[in-house]
């Protein structure tokens, strides 16, 4: 108390709506004592005797009036008492006793952003907090006299209970700030009267803070200052980071992978920072140099690297600390990556929705290490879009060089001339010399009265279509290989589904139903199957013709009926003709025949982040290749969740898709966690994959 007996005030402000702390009850007491060497009681007994004996003796005494009997009786009894108090030696006292107000619960903030230093060569705000918690202080010393003291700590959950003494051994190395858990915590513990004190800088970082609910009063002392408020602050921003294209963070191995970084720079406009990628040992992937501005918003940086092996790697974006930086806890960032195989991206144009596309395009969804973008025409110049390629959205055909170059093969369908624009023409044109692949199939429009003659695209084409006839043979037939397709990758596999030239099929293969006149093989160009049942002037007429041009590769595919290779074969699965035939053209005009690792059984997981508020939903994950090397929608797939309360969940299949599964969980806890993702179908392991992801935040 000071001296007008009032409590001191504490700076901050109450909060909540509970009761206040009672004013101070006072308990009187009167009591006697005798230090003459006799009880109270023994005490009380001779001086009531003795004025007893007193008055009965002058009651008795005859006078001439009742006036001086009275000053008698008076007289005498004051010399008893004066006797009395000399014998007896009697202590009066009087007491008052102020009892105690409760409790009072003092609660330390030790989360990261407790560590910061607002001021050059001044102490943390944690640290400010510890000082004036010091046994020794007035303030602790006031408290002490009026409630029963006791202190926790808290960050992303509550701390336990501890002494005061012991504050001095604090750290601020919490993930998160869950400040109302902490007050309901406390509050629950208190069964009397009392108040809470809780020290922290405000930066409530739960994603979805619960509301305080108790009922006792609570008190906030807010530790820290609004830095970015002040002229003289200066801090180097990495707000965040992400794998490019935004979205799945999944990147193909020996392929360019793309990281964005944003940066806000406040009080260096002008300065140069290098900003780095690194991985777990801390060795730089790929580092620039940024100019900070003086705006206020995210400056976006691309750091470029080419990862080397498969896997889930824990990267690391940084910034050194700059010379009088206050803020040096967010200079850094870390994101998971996933590595795979790479994957062959189409682009697939379609004049209809005819049979042909919908079975390739299945097929082509179905691999696993392919993903395909699908337009299929609507109006003249409109599209839908259609595929398992999420980062590119089109209502019409790529209308730069930029976009279409995001397509390792392009596939063109029954689709008209018309339906391209002259620029559409020679970007695929630049596009394959550049090291694309083309494929134009047969149809009623793609090769009809030489619609592509004269164009872009014709250039690139492996036929010269000046010199098709047009329209379509319907005769039934099975193609037939030269000697080029007998060894080509293309009909890897597959041969003896196809007669040759001095050999007949060993295997029977639905016949298809007619075939394109797509023009005569150009000089440099290779004939991989023929009709063995239609010929003109320049010989039988070609089925699949195949040329390099520039850096890439073209074919053009005179049939429009492969589907029921796939059709009536369809329970031969990964071996079917009609799956080996489009993975393989695919991988071969992608240029991936010798690389490609196909027809394996496996899992790939990943996850959309590395890093988690307190109450963000995770989202895992999964691609599942069956026994047969394709995706698969019949596998059974789960997840176990190692860390803090770590547990088992399913992965649902998800709705669309050919292969893709997922499953959201929201830690309870902070910490450090893996997640174990494994398939089986049939009763048949396919295969595990893991990933790593940290619940917290970073300061």
């Amino acid at each position: 108390m000071d001296g007008r007996g009032e409590a001191p005030t504490l700076p901050g402000k109450h909060v909540g709506t509970g009761r206040q702390p009672g004013p101070h009850r006072v308990i009187m007491g009167l009591s006697v004592n005798f230090t003459g060497g006799v009880t109270p009681v023994a005490g009380l007994l001779i001086a009531a005797a003795a004025i007893g004996l007193t008055l009965l003796s002058y009651i008795r005494t005859e006078t001439s009036s009742r006036g001086h009997k009275a000053f008698l009786t008076a007289l005498r009894l004051f010399g008893v008492v004066i006797l009395l108090l000399v014998a007896l030696k009697p202590l009066v006292t009087y007491k008052t006793e102020r009892e105690r107000e409760g409790e009072m619960a003092l609660l330390v903030d030790t989360s990261a952003s407790m560590g910061v230093r607002d001021y050059p060569n001044m102490p943390s705000r944690l640290e400010s907090v510890k000082a004036a918690l010091a046994v020794d202080t007035p303030q602790m010393t006031t408290l002490k006299k009026r409630f029963d003291i006791s202190v926790r700590t808290f960050d992303e959950k509550p701390g336990p209970e501890m002494a005061a003494a012991d504050t001095g051994g604090l750290t601020s190395a919490g993930r998160a700030t869950n400040i109302a858990a902490a007050l309901n915590a406390a509050a629950e513990r208190m069964t009397g009267r009392g108040g809470i004190i809780v020290f922290t800088d405000g930066a409530e970082t739960a994603e979805t803070p619960i509301e305080y609910t108790g009922s006792v009063s609570v008190l906030a002392v807010g530790v820290g200052s609004r830095l970015s408020a002040e002229g003289t602050f200066k801090d180097v921003i990495l707000s965040n980071v992400e794998v490019m294209p935004a979205g799945e963070p999944v990147v193909s191995k020996d392929n360019i992978a793309e990281i964005a970084a944003y940066i806000e720079g406040l009080g260096y406009g002008g300065a140069v920072v290098p900003v780095r990628l690194k991985d777990g040992s801390g060795q730089v992937l790929s580092e620039r140099n940024v100019t900070l501005d003086t705006a206020r918003g995210d400056q976006k940086v691309i750091l470029s690297y080419t990862p080397r092996e498969k896997g889930n790697f824990k990267l690391t974006v940084d910034i050194p600390p700059q010379g009088e930086e206050t803020v040096i806890e967010n200079n850094y960032r870390n994101l998971n990556v996933t590595v795979t195989d790479p994957r062959i991206r189409v682009l697939y144009v379609e004049g209809t929705l005819r049979s042909e596309y919908r079975y390739i395009a299945r097929v082509l969804q179905r691999d696993p290490n392919v993903r395909m973008l699908a337009l299929v025409r609507l109006s003249e110049r409109t599209f839908y879009q259609q595929g398992n390629v999420t980062d590119v959205e089109l209502t019409g055909f790529p209308q730069d060089r930029e976009t279409l170059g995001k397509f390792d093969v392009i596939m063109i369908g029954d689709l008209p001339a018309s339906a391209l624009s002259r620029a559409d023409m020679e970007n695929i044109r630049e596009a394959v010399s550049a090291g694309a692949g083309l494929v134009m199939l047969g149809g009623y429009n793609s090769f009809a009265d030489g619609g592509y003659a004269g164009t872009a695209v014709a250039d690139a084409l492996p036929v010269d279509v000046t010199t098709g006839a047009g329209g379509q043979d319907k005769n039934e037939f099975v193609p037939e290989l030269t000697g080029e397709g007998e060894v080509s990758g293309i009909f890897a596999g597959i041969t003896d589904y196809f007669g040759g030239a001095d050999r007949r099929a060993a295997r029977e293969l639905p016949p298809l139903l007619g075939q394109a006149r797509i023009g005569r093989p150009k000089p440099a160009a290779t004939v991989l199957a023929v009709n063995p049942l239609r010929s003109d002037e320049a010989g039988q007429l070609p089925v699949l013709v195949v040329e390099n041009f520039g850096s890439g590769r073209s074919a053009a595919l005179a049939v429009d009926t492969t589907w029921r290779w796939y059709s009536l074969l369809r329970g031969l699965d990964m071996e079917s003709p009609y799956v080996r035939f489009w993975g393989q053209l695919i991988r071969w005009l992608a240029k991936r025949e010798v690389e490609e690792e196909s027809g394996q059984p496996g899992v790939t997981a990943w996850l959309d982040k590395a890093f988690y508020a307190l109450g963000d939903s995770v989202t895992v994950t999964a691609d599942v290749r069956g026994a047969d090397g394709l995706t698969t929608d019949k596998a059974t797939v789960s997840a176990v969740i190692e860390g803090p309360g770590g547990f088992e969940m399913p992965l649902a299949h998800k709705a669309g898709s050919r292969g893709t599964y997922e499953a959201n969980l929201t830690p309870k806890e902070a910490g450090n966690f893996v997640v174990k993702v494994s398939a089986a179908e049939g009763g048949t392991g396919l295969g595990e994959a893991e990933a790593a992801f940290e619940v917290g935040v970073e300061d």
